[in-house]
């Protein structure tokens, strides 16, 4: 007969191996950890694209002038049936969006709507429109595919 020694002893190599086991268990919940939080930091990142350039009084005269070819265009009678478009530069719409949107939405009593201090802009790309808001540090945005006919 085989004796086995004191309790502790027999325990031992199970006692290692639930060692292991909580030794890897940590380290698969840290690195699931460190996967999650690299992805929260990574979207409260602004995305590549994102550039805000301060308001001058060029560029409000720029928005100015695309406001209103814009309401000119819309408000143009034509033909019922008569097709139109309009060319809207990324440029043309940054400049509005940084000068003439805060005055449009306070004149629509719309100004509680945009969080303050918040910058809106676009970025046109092939087949696309990404549209984003900066809002206490955070920038969110959406892209959009869009499908041009013609």
């Amino acid at each position: 007969m085989r004796e086995v020694g004191t309790p502790f002893q027999a325990w031992r190599p199970s006692l290692r191996r639930s060692g292991r086991t909580l030794v890897l268990l940590a380290l698969v919940v840290v690195a699931a950890l460190t996967m999650v939080l690299a992805g929260v930091a990574h979207a409260r990142r602004a995305p590549a694209w994102w550039r805000v350039d301060a308001p001058t009084a060029a560029m409000a005269e720029q928005a100015e002038s695309f406001e209103h070819a814009v309401l000119a265009q819309m408000t143009l009678v034509r033909a019922t049936e008569e097709s139109w478009s309009v060319a809207l530069s990324e440029e043309d719409i940054n400049a509005w969006l940084a000068t003439r949107l805060k005055p449009w939405m306070e004149n629509r009593g719309l100004a509680d709507e945009l969080p303050a201090g918040s910058v809106v802009r676009v970025r046109v790309e092939e087949g696309a429109v990404l549209v984003g808001m900066e809002s206490r540090g955070e920038v969110v945005w959406a892209r959009m595919n869009v499908e041009v006919e013609g």
